[in-house]
């Protein structure tokens, strides 16, 4: 009963332990179901993070096991697959001020 707005910030809070106001959207990807239903990712802006919010990141350690700050150049390594390439076009629409980016599997729908 959530929009994916309010889920988005649900799962920040959940997963990292931090509250935050999203910002715009970024991109949506619709991602086809391999044994599951298919499903559309949402990406919205989530700010800059000061370093007493870096500090505070709290992981659920059931889901997650460890996080990094990482440069462009190295996401592919760290998010392979369609998963990457969705995070490179929300930071493209965030850095050129298009967007948001409609995606079907990581790749730009046009």
């Amino acid at each position: 009963g959530e929009t994916p707005r309010q889920g988005a910030r649900r799962e920040t809070l959940e997963e990292i332990g931090l509250d935050r106001a999203l910002g715009r959207l970024l991109a949506v990807d619709w991602v086809p179901g391999t044994g599951r239903p298919p499903l559309v990712a949402y990406v919205y802006d989530g700010g800059v993070l000061a370093d007493e919010e870096l500090g505070a990141i709290r992981l659920q350690e059931e889901e997650l096991l460890s996080w990094r700050l990482v440069p462009r150049e190295e996401l592919a390594a760290h998010l392979p697959g369609a998963l990457g390439r969705r995070v490179l076009a929300a930071l493209d629409a965030l850095a050129d001020g298009s967007g948001p980016a409609e995606l079907e599997n990581g790749h730009r729908v046009d």
